[in-house]
């Protein structure tokens, strides 16, 4: 009596087949609910929530002056934009630091763009970042200082800062000196 033989190739493929038909339900649930996103944002957008095409990432205020970054939510693509000017379509009217806010004009419509807030579940259990080091003093404890000590590092601290400034500002004169000159010749 002969036995009919089962290639594995058919079995493969009647495997794969079902794994195909059940993995697409699941597939489906995963597009729609993801636990990385924050609860009721849809996956496979982004995790926009808002629907706006533009968002404010963050910002920066220099001694050069205020920067934001714009996030094109579409184009998946951010840019740094100081206050006053445009890149794309993207003026930046204004930056308010202490609100996390800026004001900007995309294709000629003014609007306001506030700074997204971490998402966070329902259930989060808050918790205290900061942990302080045990004790390691062995001596005694350390004075503090005088007004007059405080004030002197205050105004060192001051002085690197500025040296550190004034090196960036050659540094990038020295830059645009050479560029010039390797488009001068």
């Amino acid at each position: 009596m002969m036995r009919p033989r089962t290639s594995i190739a058919c079995v493969f493929l009647a495997l794969l087949s079902l794994g195909k038909a059940g993995g697409a339900s699941a597939q489906d649930t995963l597009a729609k609910e993801s636990p990385f996103l924050p609860p009721g944002t849809a996956a496979g957008r982004g995790g926009e929530g808002s629907g706006a095409a533009y968002q404010l990432a963050g910002g920066s205020v220099t001694s050069r002056g205020s920067e934001v970054c714009i996030y094109d939510v579409g184009g998946r693509r951010s840019r740094w934009i100081g206050v006053g000017e445009a890149d794309g379509g993207i003026q930046v009217v204004s930056y308010d630091s202490d609100a996390d806010r800026a004001v900007v004009r995309i294709d000629g419509v003014q609007q306001t763009l506030e700074l997204r807030k971490a998402a966070s579940p329902a259930n989060a259990v808050a918790f205290n970042s900061f942990v302080p080091a045990p004790a390691y003093i062995t001596g005694p404890a350390p004075r503090p200082l005088s007004a007059e000590a405080a004030r002197k590092q205050r105004e060192a601290r001051m002085l690197v800062a500025d040296l550190m400034d004034i090196g960036m500002r050659e540094r990038q004169a020295n830059e645009e000196a050479e560029r010039r000159a390797a488009e001068g010749k």
